[in-house]
């Protein structure tokens, strides 16, 4: 039996996962690294498997005891070691609520986990490491990239966001694998059918089409000031900063939200220009961008590199995502308040102001740029050609350019529209091909909830993952 090291989310689907894979022989965790609210089962029903605590990495910073013996010493001095740093440092922007974890102490605590998971990794020697989604935790990072470095497989779970369908690849950028017959419920896939039908036909007439998902209208509906509970709500809470009254993480949060919000208002230009390239900004801290973008994770960076590769007379019209100033998410970790100021140091940027019409901002634009935002999905339903740069859960859609060094410019700005019957048909065959039922976290699974009221999904979903996991692990024989 095979053995690996386990990153699972806090659904009990994943545990359930692990115990089937155990049952059938196929293999069983031998490291075990996730949400604390499966640890107690994990450790009941294996016992002789490492439960490292998240919260440890998460909130005291502190890997466990570990005794580094010179394995992989070229690891140290090589560009994956200066690569993987890079990235892990600006993911401990998610364990940083109180901003006191300096760049030095980042420093060391990166240099921890090296250490820690080399080690790991040279005792246990697992078979394979599985993630139930894209690591976006410096701990499970680290490893992650470790076990690519010393050519351990890594199968990753990506999910789709218009409905509950998650696919299995290998690495966060890899080839994604045919989905069992198990996943092929018809009654599932006439639902599919169904939403993806809705969900294009809403593009037929974009004045009446908010270009919002569910889960920002739902958070604009929270934060919103209508109603004279939110008015209190809001007077107490100025009155408690003021008065001291909140906790210091409250209250840094608070802080640099306005903060953040000031200097927003102070970059917004007041007009659209003609003549330019659309890119929305994405939410941080995040896994659409890090790691999902891979070398594209920086948004400055890539907005940068597109200044270089559109004609100059060409303009970027960037807006930034809404979520970043929504009191119920740490937006306000993932940026920096000197961030627009910054990005208005690259020619030709305009940031636009988050009331303008993201329908007319495509629309009027010349193509869509996006690392990984859903964004270049609509615009290609609406006919405008879209640029995407990282790993995408649409990748491969007709109508979407992934950025490649050899990219003709002259030839994508004339690509003829793919069509919306060519998109919803390509999206039926896709989830054919790879897609199974089901969510990769907790919060997708409330989000997607009335899918699996009074439904088989949750028996279907995980009879599918356990095939899909169980297929390449005894590939590997």
């Amino acid at each position: 039996m095979k053995t690996y090291f386990y990153f699972p989310t806090g659904r009990q689907m994943w545990f359930d996962l692990s115990d089937e894979l155990a049952k059938a022989r196929v293999a069983e965790p031998s490291l075990w690294l996730g949400d604390p609210t499966l640890d107690g089962q994990a450790q009941q029903r294996f016992p002789d498997a490492e439960i490292a605590k998240f919260k440890s990495f998460t909130k005291t910073r502190r890997t466990p005891d570990a005794q580094y013996a010179g394995t992989y010493p070229n690891f140290w001095f090589s560009d994956e070691f200066f690569r993987i740093k890079e990235r892990a440092i600006k993911l401990m922007d998610r364990a940083d609520p109180h901003e006191n974890f300096r760049n030095v102490d980042r420093d060391v605590f990166f240099n921890e986990l090296v250490v820690w998971g080399l080690e790991r990794l040279a005792t246990l020697k697992p078979d394979f490491l599985l993630y139930s989604e894209s690591p976006h935790a410096a701990s499970g990072y680290v490893l992650y990239e470790l076990a690519k470095f010393i050519g351990t497989p890594v199968y990753v779970f990506a999910s789709w966001s218009l409905m509950p369908i998650i696919c299995l690849r290998k690495n966060i950028d890899g080839p994604f694998f045919d989905s069992p017959e198990i996943a092929k419920d018809p009654e599932f896939i006439q639902q599919f059918d169904d939403v993806i039908a809705k969900y294009i036909e809403g593009f037929s007439n974009p004045e009446n089409y908010s270009f919002e998902p569910r889960y920002m209208k739902i958070q604009q509906l929270r934060d919103s000031d209508v109603g004279a509970s939110q008015q209190v709500k809001r007077v107490l809470t100025k009155a408690a900063y003021v008065l001291m009254l909140l906790s210091r993480r409250k209250r840094i949060a608070l802080r640099r939200r306005r903060k953040l919000v000031k200097a927003l208002s102070k970059a917004t230009s007041k007009t659209v220009p003609e003549n330019y390239v659309y890119f929305p900004l994405h939410y941080e801290p995040e896994r659409t961008t890090n790691p999902d973008g891979g070398v594209y994770h920086d948004q400055m960076r890539t907005i940068a590199h597109l200044r270089a590769l559109i004609p100059s007379s060409m303009k970027i019209v960037v807006k930034e995502h809404p979520s970043v100033f929504t009191p119920r998410l740490n937006g306000h970790l993932g940026r920096s308040p000197a961030f627009y100021e910054m990005i208005l140091k690259i020619e030709g940027v305009h940031i636009v102001a988050l009331d303008n019409s993201t329908a007319d901002l495509i629309l009027g634009s010349r193509f869509v740029a996006s690392i990984t935002g859903t964004v270049a999905l609509e615009a290609a339903i609406l006919g405008r050609p879209s640029l995407t740069f990282g790993n995408a859960w649409f990748e491969g859609c007709p109508g979407i350019q992934r950025f490649s060094r050899g990219i003709n410019f002259d030839e994508f700005l004339k690509s003829r529209p793919a069509g919306q019957t060519t998109i919803q048909n390509w999206m039926h065959s896709e989830y054919l091909k790879r897609g199974m039922p089901g969510c990769v976290n907790p919060s997708n699974e409330r989000y997607f909830q009335k899918y699996y009221k009074g439904t088989k999904l949750h028996s279907i979903e995980l009879r599918a993952v356990t095939r899909a996991v169980a297929d390449q692990v005894i590939e590997m024989v």
